[in-house]
């Protein structure tokens, strides 16, 4: 027999799922105790996670037994990654997706999927977009063969589906390559291979933008400056000529029209709420990396007392825009409502 979940006094639902595959982190925290980690999710700062949480009933997938819920007129959606959770996706757009306004839609987080995502930026003036695919590793042949069948030159980067870090990327710069990845445990497992696109700039170093959208406005959130390609991870502490280097180039994006106009047409093409981009920057020409709703933007829950000014002025700025737009479930992103299921997006 189903349990019926009678809505919250402002008849909304947060969801939230175990992974596909019933993997979650763990770590032992500041006082000792276990705390439990969910990969890929929407994260919002704590202050508003406990606003949500008082006026708002929390549902999560699988659930042990089949719940119906009354009243729902909003449903706000943790689950940030199509691979991660596909099956999560697909029972909240079968439940919901077309009923009532869903924060970061199932349907739109489908289309953010790595090899979706690169195809839906191709076209946008002045970004270069590598292609992006996606395939299934069967034996230790899969990955040569999908480099030849889609037709890739080296390099290319190869991780495994599920992947929003560098954790399992693989840079493989020629056929002595393909080797590395036979130990990489990847078997029976779905794999993204991108063509990598040189964008070290005049001086050696490689520089990276993330930008958080809002309501389809994207602003600067951080800007990366490393000697090496793969720029993962957090900043070390900031020196100041390291912070004003970062103002600098942040200043000069802000007001940079090419970089405006990119940023402009991304979020009138992807219909999330609520997700960042990664754009390579060099000289003048602008790389496309990812752009997803399980990046890291707003303040993490680490954050406090040691955080750098600059940053809290960032957090500050992020976190008036998102109270805003949740608070008004009714500007939600409605392009999601036309969209195919996600059954058909994903295949």
């Amino acid at each position: 027999m189903a349990t019926t979940v009678p809505a919250s006094p402002r008849h909304g639902l947060l969801f939230r799922a175990v992974p596909d595959n019933g993997l979650i982190g763990a770590s032992i925290g500041a006082r000792g105790e276990p705390q439990f980690h969910l990969p890929n999710t929407m994260v919002l700062p704590d202050n508003m996670m406990t606003a949500l949480e008082g006026s708002a009933c929390t549902i999560w997938y699988p659930p042990s037994t089949p719940v119906t819920h009354e009243g729902v007129r909003w449903v706000m959606n943790f689950c940030a990654d199509a691979d991660e959770y596909r099956n999560a996706l697909q029972s909240l757009d079968q439940a919901f997706g077309g009923k009532v306004p869903i924060f970061n839609h199932p349907r739109a987080v489908a289309l953010s999927r790595r090899d979706l995502m690169a195809g839906l930026m191709q076209g946008v003036e002045n970004l270069v977009v590598p292609r992006c695919e996606r395939f299934r590793v069967d034996g230790p042949d899969s990955f040569a063969a999908a480099f030849t069948q889609h037709g890739f030159s080296y390099p290319v980067l190869v991780r495994p589906a599920g992947s929003q870090t560098g954790q399992g990327l693989y840079r493989v710069d020629g056929p002595q390559d393909w080797a590395r990845l036979h130990l990489s445990n990847g078997y029976g497992k779905w794999h993204f291979m991108t063509q990598f696109h040189d964008y070290r700039s005049a001086n050696g170093h490689y520089c990276k933008v993330r930008a958080s959208f809002v309501g389809g406005t994207g602003v600067i959130r951080a800007f990366r400056d490393s000697a090496d390609w793969l720029i993962t991870g957090s900043a070390s502490a900031l020196t100041p000529e390291l912070r004003d280097s970062i103002s600098r180039n942040i200043d000069r994006l802000a007001v940079d029209d090419m970089f405006q106009h990119i940023l402009a047409q991304i979020g009138a093409r992807v219909p999330l709420d609520f997700f960042g981009v990664d754009i390579g920057v060099a000289d003048g020409t602008f790389t496309f990396f990812e752009a997803n709703a399980a990046m890291t933007m707003a303040r993490p829950s680490t954050a406090g007392l040691r955080e750098d000014p600059m940053m809290h002025e960032v957090y500050q700025g992020l976190e008036r825009r998102l109270i805003a737009h949740i608070g008004d479930p009714a500007h939600w992103c409605a392009a999601p409502h036309e969209l195919p299921s996600v059954v058909e997006i994903l295949g």
